[in-house]
């Protein structure tokens, strides 16, 4: 499907505010969890809400996990959404430890505070991008963007390539290599810039 963008359907999280963002783009796209749909689609973006040893387990179960590898190596751009961009990572400590797809080294950790076993960060906040980032491109210095999360990649010498974030403590917020990218935000849910950042996605090629 030429120049149709793939949204990964794992059934978890609300779809509608992506698919009206792309209906506002007049961009062709397809809402599916069906490997062989996904694989004609020149793009592909995981989003996604809630645990992710469940997700991972119901990428695994629909083939999808497999998919998602294969197209990466094909070099077909991939963006993670919120859990989406964990799901790309090296693993996560939600609900015990589970590896992710692997894709980008980020480990995920629990927003815990003293009173709570997870805080959640909710509402915009401000993001530091990366050098010559690719998503970013025209968007003003210092954007808002809009948060919902409870779990978050820390930052150490070794993250490049990376976007940032402060909620307590500095966080990933923003990840870019070559063809796979991830943020932690919602850019469907961010107004202009976020607008702005898909359409960044959309044009960008390998």
């Amino acid at each position: 499907m030429i120049n149709t963008v793939g949204i990964i359907d794992i059934q978890m999280g609300n779809l509608y505010s992506i698919e009206k963002l792309f209906k506002f783009l007049k961009q062709r796209y397809v809402i599916s969890n069906n490997p062989k749909i996904l694989k004609k689609c020149n793009r592909l973006i995981l989003p996604g809400v809630g645990d992710f040893k469940t997700a991972m387990e119901k990428l695994k179960k629909g083939k999808l996990y497999e998919l998602i590898i294969q197209e990466a190596k094909k070099n077909k751009p991939i963006l993670g959404i919120c859990l989406g961009m964990q799901l790309l990572g090296k693993k996560s400590y939600e609900s015990g430890t589970t590896n992710g797809l692997n894709l980008n080294n980020l480990v995920f950790n629990s927003l815990k505070s003293r009173t709570k076993k997870i805080d959640f960060h909710i509402g915009f906040n401000q993001v530091q991008f990366p050098q010559n980032s690719i998503l970013t491109k025209n968007i003003p210095i210092n954007s808002d963007f809009y948060f919902v999360h409870g779990f978050y990649a820390g930052i150490d010498k070794n993250k490049k390539n990376c976007g940032f974030s402060k909620y307590k403590k500095k966080f990933v917020s923003i990840y870019e290599n070559k063809n796979i990218f991830g943020v932690q935000f919602h850019p469907e849910k961010s107004q202009k810039n976020g607008i702005i950042l898909i359409k960044n996605f959309l044009e960008y090629s390998c």
